[in-house]
């Protein structure tokens, strides 16, 4: 997650390629015993600044953040992801069979706090 958010001080798009690049390969990654190296060499293959991404990850800039979305998913009882939110209450959608399920749920959550409830 701080790789990704490393990437992503650099420019959005390479918050989501990063993401992706470490989505399919952590199976290599998730086996090192210190994988910051191997994540440098993905912020080389999206043509980052790899001072200041080795520098990102070194000095923890983004650990904050990343620990305060764990923090935050454990207090809401998060079980796996994707997982949606709205004011802090997790939304329910073990049901849903499509995207439109999801958002259906999600803007039922969104109307009740709307209304107070």
């Amino acid at each position: 997650a701080e790789a990704a958010r490393c990437a992503g001080v650099q420019n959005q798009n390479a918050f989501w390629q990063m993401h992706d690049i470490l989505f399919n390969n952590q199976s290599l990654w998730g086996a090192d015993q210190n994988p910051q190296t191997r994540f440098e060499g993905y912020a080389t293959q999206l043509k980052l600044d790899s001072a200041a991404f080795k520098a990102c990850i070194s000095n923890g800039e983004q650990s904050a953040a990343v620990a305060k979305a764990r923090d935050a998913g454990i207090q809401m009882n998060v079980q796996g992801t994707p997982a949606f939110a709205v004011n802090g209450k997790l939304v329910d959608t073990t049901a849903a069979q499509s995207v439109d399920d999801i958002v259906a749920a999600m803007r039922q959550q969104v109307d009740a706090a709307m209304a107070g409830k």
